[in-house]
């Protein structure tokens, strides 16, 4: 019997076109979530939800930047419209923004680090709030990311 974890569970990935937020929705939809996935870059999305969906995956992709309000408005309002809900959430959408090493960067770069890895994730964990929360088993993940050049030293 193949029994998949995640069949029926309505999933949001943030940053899914590359890297660990790919893998994340490559494996959420393994398991059978029904994925609703977005990053900026529209060919890149829509090239991912092809191959997933032609894998059997019931996806959807919306572009959106999540560093403006409304990005987050429009990836979860698609998820309830298309499910009638959101059962969790893998918010990977960040990056470098100050590169170098940690110990050179300015309180102008911190900030700007901090607006796009900590702000961007707690914009969209309020507006998935209000349909996550009140159902029980709801669940999300934030993949966070520090200052400067991976591997540099600081």
């Amino acid at each position: 019997m193949d029994v998949r974890r995640l069949d029926g569970k309505v999933v949001m990935v943030t940053g899914a076109t590359r890297g660990i937020g790919l893998a994340a929705a490559q494996r959420l939809g393994a398991e059978g979530a029904c994925l609703v996935l977005t990053a900026r870059g529209e060919d890149g999305g829509r090239a991912v939800e092809a191959r997933l969906r032609a894998e059997g995956v019931d996806v959807v992709f919306v572009p959106a930047d999540m560093t403006d309000v409304a990005g987050p408005v429009a990836v979860v309002d698609t998820a309830v419209a298309r499910y009638g809900r959101l059962d969790g959430a893998f918010n990977n959408v960040g990056g470098v923004v100050a590169p170098g090493r940690p110990s050179d960067v300015d309180a102008a770069g911190w900030t700007a680090e901090m607006e796009l890895n900590l702000s961007t994730s707690s914009t969209a964990f309020e507006r998935r709030y209000r349909h996550c929360w009140p159902r029980a088993g709801a669940r999300w993940s934030t993949t966070l990311r520090s200052p400067g050049r991976p591997g540099s030293a600081g």
